[in-house]
């Protein structure tokens, strides 16, 4: 099973070179992202239904199969007492404390572990435990549902794509017509020059919706990260940084559960031991409630997953943003060349969409380059005919 899941995750993540139109940061994020995501919310599925990564210990008093009780775990969800976390010494594994019994902490000894009465005193009682505060339960049952989240989040990373593929479509139509010989510098005029055929309000609301990608895919980036902080307690946004900091103490704090003084960052993010609660039901008018200890191996996967998702979504917010910055610096650097060129009187006329146009021709084919561009002059400088009047929608006629 290992086997064909690492030739399937090798195939998936395979990427085919091939000319793309979008630039490479928005190629690492509808791409790599969308297959990171993808194969971390497999990983964590199949970590669970066929690793069977889970134990727990079932005391002798309790007549449940042990099946019954991983499932029953499962479902009801698993819990750790925080405020063991600095009083590692008081604990068996993190968040457990070396008797199960002990629920709660003195009054006058917060140091020291006590047995807490179940559920709320009531008002007024004078019960012997009251100097007893009981500690406070954190559940981790949000990871039942978290493979199928993170795949949704996928997604996510391609929508930007979508209305890409809209802003894009005049460029694609002109890369491509230039593989064809027959279409000559005045078919181009009238295609993407004339403003009868191409708007100047298309092309800017191309322009526009150009820099709406670069913003969505910021938009993306961040609300994935929100996403996943909150629904990991608020433990998402430092995560990364506390492993940094983890990994520069020496192999004993490290790895030696008696010297170190405080958990592991994967523990505390998510533990692989934890507590359940449950009741084996004797008869029709009561039950007993005891509570297990559980090794639940699979979330040792969600561990370090998360940690790969850290990773890739700061990456991913560090290219949009990028992204964002050489967009607007590349329409910069184009409108300031031409604006400064011999040509500069025919430049003082063009769209900065039409700009993209001459940019992409250039790169292409200079000879057509040179003779769209003699064309415009004649047309759109030296010419002062009807074709040059100014419309009464502010739009140069055609020069076709």
């Amino acid at each position: 099973m290992a086997d064909v899941l690492a030739k399937g995750v090798g195939s998936f993540m395979s990427v085919k070179l091939k000319v793309r139109h979008d630039s490479f940061t928005d190629q690492v994020q509808r791409i790599w992202m969308t297959k990171v995501f993808v194969v971390s919310s497999i990983i964590m599925f199949s970590s669970r239904f066929y690793d069977q990564g889970m134990g727990c210990i079932v005391p002798e008093s309790v007549k449940l199969p042990n099946d019954f009780v991983q499932n029953g775990c499962w479902i009801r969800g698993f819990y750790i007492y925080p405020y063991l976390a600095d009083h590692m010494d008081q604990s068996a594994y993190y968040g457990i404390p070396n008797e199960l019994r002990y629920t709660g902490y003195s009054r006058n000894d917060p140091s020291s572990l006590c047995v807490a009465p179940r559920g709320r005193q009531r008002r007024g009682s004078t019960s012997v435990h009251e100097s007893c505060i009981p500690m406070q339960k954190e559940y981790f049952k949000q990871f039942q549902w978290m493979p199928y989240c993170i795949f949704v989040m996928a997604f996510l990373f391609y929508l930007p794509y979508i209305l890409f593929r809209y802003t894009i479509t005049d460029i694609v139509s002109l890369r491509q017509n230039l593989k064809s010989p027959e279409i000559n510098a005045d078919d181009y005029i009238c295609y993407y020059f004339d403003h009868r055929n191409n708007s100047i309000t298309k092309q800017r609301i191309r322009i526009f919706f150009s820099y709406a990608v670069k913003i969505l895919y910021i938009i993306v980036n961040m609300t994935i990260f929100y996403i996943l902080d909150w629904s990991t307690n608020y433990r998402f946004k430092s995560y990364g940084n506390d492993w940094f900091e983890f990994s520069r103490l020496d192999d004993a704090m490290k790895h030696d559960f008696d010297w170190r003084s405080e958990p592991t960052p994967g523990n505390r993010f998510l533990p692989t031991f934890a507590l359940c609660d449950l009741s084996a039901v004797h008869s029709k008018t009561f039950s007993v409630r005891s509570t297990v200890v559980c090794e639940v191996s699979s979330f040792l996967y969600f561990q370090y997953i998360f940690l790969l998702l850290w990773l890739f979504v700061i990456m991913g917010m560090c290219l949009s943003a990028l992204g964002f910055i050489f967009h607007m610096g590349y329409h910069m650097f184009l409108y300031w060349t031409m604006k400064h060129s011999r040509s500069s009187n025919l430049y003082n006329q063009l769209t900065l969409r039409e700009m993209e146009y001459l940019e992409c021709l250039r790169l292409n084919d200079l000879v057509l380059h040179s003779r769209v561009l003699k064309t415009l002059i004649r047309e759109r400088v030296r010419r002062s005919d009807t074709s040059l009047l100014v419309t009464r929608d502010g739009e140069h006629d055609t020069i076709c």
